[in-house]
């Protein structure tokens, strides 16, 4: 077992030595990579910055039109739910002003037909007391004091209870 390990710690210290001869060939590939890709992205003369920087002044304007053109679709949109909303808005004013006169028809017939009721009830209770004053015995006219006739009339208008 002892053997193992000795073969075990000899694989590793190897394993070591590689890596320590080798971590500096990848870290110099590593930085010769990353030096190479930011060499391209960074302009290498004055006509390539200027190009770069119209690029950017163009991306900005296209992100600015979307924008304003996003702006614009949303106040168009929120305009014609201003003009929906004051239709509806009208709509209701109308509707309230149809009611408003509904009623005051309905409280016109209601007035008509209590005046037609009460007209009626008046109606009828002078007819019961004429009817009433006919059935009574001729003793009681004599009791009256012998009355003409217009003058029995007239005594029953007056005294007609509304």
């Amino acid at each position: 077992m002892l053997y193992a390990l000795m073969l075990l710690g000899i694989g590793f210290l190897t394993a070591c030595v590689l890596m320590v001869m080798l971590a500096p060939l990848i870290h110099e590939r590593a930085v010769r990579l990353t030096v190479r890709r930011l060499a391209r992205a960074r302009p290498r003369s004055a006509i390539d910055r200027r190009a770069h920087a119209d690029q950017l002044r163009a991306e900005f304007a296209v992100s600015t039109l979307r924008l304003q053109t996003a702006v614009g679709d949303a106040q168009a949109k929120a305009a014609r739910q201003h003009r929906d909303i004051a239709k509806h808005l009208a709509e209701v004013q109308r509707l309230k002003a149809e009611l408003r006169r509904t009623n005051l028809v309905i409280l016109r017939f209601q007035t008509r037909e209590l005046m037609r009721r009460s007209t009626t009830r008046t109606i009828v209770k002078l007819i019961v007391y004429l009817f009433e004053r006919w059935r009574r015995p001729s003793h009681a006219r004599r009791l009256l004091g012998q009355k003409s006739a217009p003058a029995c009339a007239a005594e029953m208008w007056t005294s007609v209870p509304v």
